[in-house]
C-alpha cells in the first residue's frame, strides 16, 4: 500500500533495489506519526482505491478516486478526511498529478506506477543484444512479411523488428487504430508456423483480456 512502506519491503524481498529507486522509496511520511484516527482510516481507503485502479490503469481521476474512497469509508469518514489523505499522499510523492481529463479534472498516478516504468526502462537497457533473434533479417519468413500487401509499412517495421531483434525487450508504440492488433496476429501466425509459441504478458488484467480477445494469443498477467 502506498503509505505503509510495503512497496519498499516487497522490492527488497525481490532483491531488486537499483539506485534510481532508493530515493523515491524513502519519500513517504510514516503513517504511524499521524494521531488522527479518521485520517489513518482515510489513508487505508486511499490505499485500497489506488491499488484497485492501478490493476487496470496507469492514470486515473483524482475526483473519482476520492469519491470511491469516501464510499469505502461507509459513512464513518468525512470528505475532509478523504481529501486530507489524498493531500498527504500528493505532498509525500506517493501520488503524482499528471494532467487533466476531458472534463478538466486532475488525473493522478502512483509512485509505484512511475517506478514500474523506470524498472521497464532499466530492464530494457540490460537486455540489449543478449538473445539470438528468432529469424534472420533475410530469412524467408521476414521476406514474406515485407511483401505482405495487407500490412502497412509501420506494421511491417514493427513485426520485423520484434522477430529479428537481438534485444530481450523491444518497445512498440502506437495510438488506437494504427494496427497493433494486426501486427500481433502476424507475429502469432509466423511464430506458430515455425514452431514457436508466443505469450503475451501484461501488467493489468484488462490489458491481458484485451490481448487475448483481439489477437488470440496466449495471455497472462505478469
Amino acid at each position: 500500500p502506498l503509505l505503509h512502506g510495503l512497496q519498499k519491503a516487497a522490492l527488497e524481498v525481490l532483491d531488486f533495489n537499483p539506485e534510481f529507486l532508493k530515493e523515491p522509496l524513502h519519500l513517504a511520511k510514516p503513517l504511524e506519526a499521524t494521531d488522527s484516527v479518521p485520517l489513518r482510516l482515510a489513508c487505508d481507503a486511499l490505499d485500497r482505491v489506488c491499488l484497485h485502479y492501478t490493476e487496470r490503469d496507469s492514470v486515473f481521476s483524482l475526483k473519482q478516486a476520492q469519491y470511491e474512497a469516501l464510499i469505502l469509508g461507509q459513512g464513518t469518514l468525512e470528505l475532509s478526511d478523504i481529501e486530507g489523505a489524498f493531500s498527504l499522499a500528493l505532498e509525500s510523492g506517493w501520488l503524482i498529478k499528471v494532467g487533466e481529463n476531458a472534463q478538466q479534472e486532475p488525473l493522478i498516478t502512483t509512485q509505484h506506477i512511475v517506478l514500474l516504468e523506470k524498472l521497464c526502462v532499466h530492464l530494457i537497457d540490460k537486455g540489449k543484444g543478449v538473445v539470438k533473434p528468432l529469424f534472420g533479417e533475410h530469412s524467408e519468413p521476414i521476406k514474406a512479411i515485407q511483401a505482405d500487401p495487407h500490412l502497412t509499412r509501420g506494421q511491417k517495421e514493427a513485426v520485423v523488428l520484434l522477430l529479428t531483434s537481438p534485444d530481450r525487450y523491444n518497445a512498440i508504440q502506437g495510438i488506437a487504430g494504427v494496427g497493433k492488433t494486426t501486427a500481433l496476429k502476424t507475429i502469432q501466425e509466423t511464430c506458430v508456423a515455425y514452431g514457436f509459441e508466443p505469450l503475451v504478458l501484461a501488467d493489468t488484467s484488462r490489458a491481458t483480456e484485451e490481448a487475448r480477445q483481439s489477437s488470440g494469443m496466449l495471455s497472462m498477467t505478469s
